[in-house]
């Protein structure tokens, strides 16, 4: 009770239109790794690579979500909360991997060990089966850059016009590049390549968290949802025709698309417009989902962390391609896609859950063991 109680005070401290925002962009994380194949005997489906773009910018949503709050600190507080928020848990999290390699199932060996060092050392990834990883290699990059991406939010600060000239030549940027088929700035997961664009989608965050009192009203939260939806329309379109054209050619199924910012920006829109406090906040009903949101989504760095081994070994027994034959029948199918790809994000999002709450039990009996050993030893140290 004493901790549902602590959550709940928590809770009331977090912004639950952030709160919103940042449990979609964990469902569409989880989505994005249990999506079907778009290819079906050498041929692409276009309703799979519709779903496709829809789940593919969750990252770019937590970029943003992260832009929100991250320059009201200090440099020293930034980088502080990255190392035991993000490089402790990065690296437990690739130890946890190495581990999960061993297990004897299909697909799963051994790492070697020179090549993840390897990698480390050159600031990537290297633990097979623990690809999302990237992501926290990226932010602590971000974090190392930190005073110049914070210098630049806050000289745009000082003038209403040069958020809005900001917006606009970033996103015309990341178009052109798209044009180029990311030949232009090579954007990716790696080093600066992430690191830019990241840091690029957190000021958008920060300056539409600024902005986030004009965006008000289930209206405007509609409107939003259907811009969403159309820019993917538009975009699956050109990926399908790219497909045909050259299958190489994916830069704007990414995160650091042009497509990916504005679909990102308006999902972060949408959960400011749906759940505005001055509006809704005497409403019963909406305190309740406001609670629920925030407690759900409080959980969703853990749920990051634990998600892809999950759906890792869900897939190698089997579990995931009998769930995907018994929804679809084994042919494709937009809304028996859809079906699938929710209820998967659904069981995944509450075995991680599940995981996440045994890890911090764990963690919070090898802390009451440590507190008891030192209690013991400054007794047994004591003078008779």
């Amino acid at each position: 009770m004493e901790q549902y109680s602590s959550r709940a005070k928590t809770a009331r401290k977090r912004d639950c239109r952030v709160e919103l925002a940042r449990l979609i962009a964990c469902f569409l994380v989880i989505g994005v790794h249990v999506l079907p194949p778009a290819l079906i005997q050498g041929q692409y489906n276009y309703g799979r690579v519709f779903l496709s773009c829809l789940f593919a910018d969750g990252v770019a949503l937590f970029w943003m979500i992260s832009g929100c709050f991250l320059f009201s600190r200090r440099y020293g507080q930034a980088l502080q909360k990255g190392i035991v928020r993000i490089l402790i848990p990065l690296l437990l999290a690739s130890l946890a991997g190495l581990l999960i390699n061993l297990l004897p199932l299909p697909g799963f060996v051994p790492s070697d060990m020179g090549a993840v060092l390897s990698d480390f050392f050159h600031w990537r990834n290297g633990v097979a089966g623990m690809e999302h990883l990237w992501y926290l290699y990226v932010n602590l990059l971000v974090i190392v850059l930190f005073p110049l991406f914070k210098w630049l939010a806050q000289w745009l600060d000082k003038d209403p016009l040069r958020p809005l000239v900001f917006l606009g030549i970033t996103w015309l940027l990341f178009l052109v590049n798209d044009l180029f088929q990311n030949q232009l700035f090579h954007f990716s997961h790696y080093l600066l390549g992430g690191a830019i664009p990241a840091g690029i989608e957190m000021i958008w965050g920060h300056i539409l968290y600024r902005w986030r009192s004009r965006f008000c009203g289930r209206k405007l939260a509609l409107i939003l949802l259907g811009v969403f939806l159309g820019i993917n329309l538009v975009r699956s379109g050109i990926q399908f025709y790219q497909y045909g054209v050259s299958p190489e050619n994916t830069a704007i199924l990414y995160w650091f698309s042009a497509s990916g910012l504005i679909a990102a920006a308006s999902l972060l829109l949408m959960s400011f417009a749906l759940f505005h406090p001055k509006r809704y906040r005497r409403s019963a009903v909406v305190q309740s989902a406001d609670a629920l949101v925030t407690a759900a989504a409080s959980c969703s760095f853990v749920v990051y962390l634990v998600h892809y081994p999950i759906v890792r070994i869900l897939t190698a027994l089997g579990v995931t391609g009998q769930i995907q034959a018994f929804l679809t029948g084994g042919k494709p199918g937009l809304f028996a896609d859809l079906l699938y790809i929710v209820l998967m994000s659904l069981l995944v999002f509450g075995l991680s859950w599940l995981m996440g709450e045994l890890i911090q039990l764990f963690w919070k009996l090898v802390e009451k063991a440590v507190r008891k050993w030192h209690r013991n030893r400054a007794g047994q140290k004591q003078p008779e």
